[in-house]
């Protein structure tokens, strides 16, 4: 009886609940396995990271092809980001070497990075090296010569002009000097040094305006520690339909922000138009806006006294606070990127090859 069951059951078998669901989920990976590799590997990709590339890969006008998709999935492996903010930061790094036409390489994809972090600083990495024992007391003797630690503050204007002039000249003397111990102080520093000299060459060889973007770590008064300066300088570009604009010199905005201990941070933009000159200085508090308007009146005359023509001078307080120095290349670089916590609402085409 039981054997003339069993055959009977091989004829007519029913499959079960279970082997529905196995089907099911076979069919699935079929049709997962007959889909182009760049889906594949979309799909592969963290939800929050894939919402994050598509959408602002979208925004940038990019081609988004596998090897591009393959070489992403294959750097966060090796070096994976955690938050929002550092998956964005490695999609704009990608997004920059394609645009670009740059080897998307580990070295370069890591400089890139690390400027577009938000919290990443060159000053701090400088700081945190000179403070610590990575290296020998000679290097960093050196160090502070080039960066000017050791300079007389009596000469520190002269210094600073030069500095700004010479900074990005200067990186790879001070790139030399670095003892190589792989140290992640000293990797920070020479990420953040090759991502602002990346950013900076594409926007000299680029664009037909002059323009530059810069963290340069300065000596304030006499303290023995450095403090970030970060500027701006892009030129404007003149409108041609109108007589003004053909008479006129050439036009500049240049932007500084800096943050003092006792004040806080101050981010002053500059616009400048032949030898005319306006500007705005924001500051975090009143008692620190008050503190500058006390002294505009001897800045027009030092300006003045230089050539410069004074259009206007003023002065406000952040409306919000807000990290101005942590995000300055952001604002500067690819700026339609953002973390959009709303993509359900939209819809971009995205051009995707496969």
């Amino acid at each position: 009886m039981l054997i003339i069951f069993l055959s009977f059951y091989k004829v007519i078998h029913i499959p079960s609940k279970h082997s529905f669901l196995y089907n099911e989920k076979t069919a699935a990976q079929q049709q997962i396995q007959e889909l182009p590799e760049i889906f594949r590997l979309l799909a592969s990709l963290e939800d929050d990271t894939q919402k994050l590339l598509l959408n602002n890969w979208a925004k940038s006008g990019l081609v988004l092809n596998e090897e591009i998709v393959g070489q992403l999935l294959d750097y966060l492996s090796d070096s994976p980001a955690e938050s929002s903010a550092e998956k964005l930061a490695v999609i704009k790094a990608f997004a920059f070497l394609e645009i670009n036409n740059l080897p998307k390489t580990e070295q370069l994809v890591d400089a890139l990075r690390s400027v577009f972090a938000q919290n990443n600083s060159l000053t701090e990495s400088l700081n945190e090296l000179l403070n610590g024992d990575q290296i020998s007391r000679e290097v960093k003797n050196k160090l502070k010569a080039e960066l000017g630690l050791n300079i007389n503050p009596k000469n520190m204007d002269q210094y600073k002009a030069e500095n700004i002039k010479n900074h990005l000249n200067k990186s790879e003397l001070l790139l030399s000097l670095l003892d190589k111990n792989n140290s992640s102080q000293e990797k920070n520093l020479l990420d953040n040094l090759l991502g602002q000299k990346l950013i900076n060459i594409d926007l000299q060889e680029k664009n037909s305006l002059f323009m530059l973007a810069l963290e340069i770590p300065l000596k304030f008064n006499e303290q023995n520690k450095l403090l970030p300066l970060f500027l701006k300088i892009a030129e404007e570009e003149k409108d041609e339909n109108t007589s003004e604009s053909k008479n006129n010199g050439r036009s500049y905005e240049i932007t500084l922000i800096t943050e003092l201990p006792l004040i806080g941070t101050i981010k002053s933009t500059v616009e400048l138009k032949n030898k005319n000159l306006s500007a705005l200085f924001l500051s975090e508090t009143d008692k620190t806006k008050l503190l500058i308007e006390n002294n505009l009146e001897n800045l027009q005359i030092i300006l003045e006294n230089q050539g410069f023509k004074i259009s206007n001078l003023k002065t406000a307080v952040f409306e919000k606070n807000i990290s101005e120095q942590s995000n300055f290349f952001n604002e500067v670089i690819l700026s339609e990127f953002d973390i959009d916590t709303n993509l359900k609402e939209k819809y971009t085409h995205l051009d995707i090859r496969v």
